[in-house]
């Protein structure tokens, strides 16, 4: 699995799966009571949607399980347009002053120590390496992948090439591997925190300036981020002129694009054609 997807199981941080957020908790206390603990959230609100079977989405409303921590709560959405993927989370919030929040850009495995990642514009060979950067300007990150991350200002970021120690997922025993791994930190008991990023699939450094370069000029924003709140988070695509709809709420005045107002909890994926609208 570690050839494609960055997964392996020796010195996986399973605190850290991409894409998650979450409470960083140290090992001991994330073992579970039980083998085949299957806890179910009191949420309803999750699922996807395709446009035409090219173009896609998912959003859910995250709400940890009573058992572990009821407080735990975040809005969470990720849009898929061809090969750019936008990653949108609002109204995170739990009471956990202890342990910090966070949403997992990465985490994968390195064969080699000096496999490079790219943390804005530089190479990173050098092992171990490890940084946290507040972001007054947009970056862009590649891991060793080629997927490039676009993360915009105004948000705190880690990322590390370590010698991670973790646990063993059936007897508990100690594993380690080595890894690259980026995260969004939200802090200690965050209310109402939000983040955004921009995955590119099969990335390259010089792709990932252009785009962060376009993202600053509004006529040519590759995409646009409508709404991002707890009501709704609201995407526009350029290339393909889609705008897709994550609305966590009935709403009966959505201010973006065709669609007017909605009577529950929707997803929605609209494209103007020559044809009219799909």
């Amino acid at each position: 699995g570690n050839l494609f997807s960055g997964f392996n199981h020796d010195g996986w941080d399973w605190n850290r799966w991409p894409g998650t957020t979450a409470i960083r908790l140290p090992l001991e206390e994330l073992k579970a009571a039980s083998f085949t603990e299957m806890l179910l959230t009191d949420e309803t609100y999750a699922g996807g949607l395709h446009l035409q079977g090219e173009n896609g989405m998912f959003a859910m409303k995250l709400h940890e399980h009573p058992k572990y921590d009821d407080s735990h709560r975040a809005r969470k959405s990720v849009f898929m347009f061809d090969d750019r993927v936008i990653a949108l989370g609002s109204d995170i919030k739990n009471t956990d002053e202890v342990h910090p929040t966070e949403t997992t850009l990465f985490q994968s495995y390195l064969t080699r120590e000096e496999d490079p990642i790219w943390v804005g514009k530089e190479a990173v060979t050098s092992f171990p390496f490890e940084e946290r950067l507040e972001l007054t300007d947009p970056m862009w990150l590649m891991d060793n992948k080629q997927n490039g991350y676009y993360v915009p200002a105004g948000q705190r970021i880690g990322v590390h090439k370590l010698r991670q120690q973790s646990k063993h997922q059936r007897n508990g025993q100690n594993t380690h591997g080595n890894f690259a791994t980026a995260w969004l930190d939200h802090g200690t008991a965050p209310q109402g925190g939000k983040y955004e990023y921009a995955i590119l699939i099969g990335a390259d450094p010089a792709r990932m300036q252009k785009f962060t370069a376009l993202m600053e000029y509004e006529e040519q924003a590759p995409y646009k981020v409508l709404q991002q709140d707890r009501n709704a988070h609201i995407v526009q695509d350029r290339e393909t002129g889609i705008t897709a709809y994550a609305l966590f709420e009935a709403n009966e005045a959505i201010q973006h694009g065709v669609v007017a107002a909605v009577d529950t909890p929707s997803m929605v994926m609209i494209r103007d054609t020559n044809e009219g609208l799909l």
